[in-house]
């Protein structure tokens, strides 16, 4: 898959995961046309790494749609096919279900975000939200400096946007 600057990236993330020693961790995949090899892999580095594999469909706004030349039943249906793929390889959560089968209807509005996770990206950085990229924190930084930094996410202010549903509060 490739849309705008998105690229499939599995490894990179493991390099990130084993960098950092924390009891609950996860490998989280955004998906979007999904390809059968893509899965395969996905599921092998999942049990690989023995790091439970979460999975969120990419969820677009209707001017996202607008630039990829996307219609709202063609985004729909590449949903309901992505999600039937990965039902051949994998037990879907019935939450990535309902958000497939409402994504018309996704709503949030601009609510305070109330998820106390974190997220560590491919590249080795730790963000308080997938989406916030002005707050992140590198995981090779000294513990101590690693840990003050992180200490402060707890102050920042993050409003939900659609795409929230998908990540967050899917679980």
């Amino acid at each position: 898959m490739k849309l705008g600057a998105t690229d499939r990236c599995f490894a990179s993330g493991a390099s990130s995961l084993k960098a950092i020693q924390i009891p609950s961790r996860s490998l989280h995949f955004i998906f979007f046309r999904l390809q059968s090899d893509e899965i395969r892999g996905l599921v092998k580095l999942s049990a690989k790494l023995k790091i439970p594999l979460e999975l969120t469909p990419l969820l677009l706004n209707k001017m996202q749609l607008s630039k990829f030349s996307l219609t709202e039943d063609e985004y729909a249906a590449q949903l309901e096919k992505d999600l039937e793929l990965l039902s051949d390889f994998l037990q879907v959560p019935s939450s990535i279900q309902d958000i497939i089968r409402d994504v018309r209807s996704t709503s949030l509005h601009s609510k305070d975000c109330e998820i106390n996770r974190l997220y560590v990206s491919s590249s080795g950085k730790i963000r308080r939200c997938p989406y916030e990229r002005h707050s992140e924190v590198d995981v090779f930084l000294p513990r101590s400096e690693l840990f003050r930094k992180v200490n402060l996410f707890s102050a920042l202010e993050i409003k939900k946007k659609n795409s929230c549903c998908g990540i967050c509060y899917a679980a």
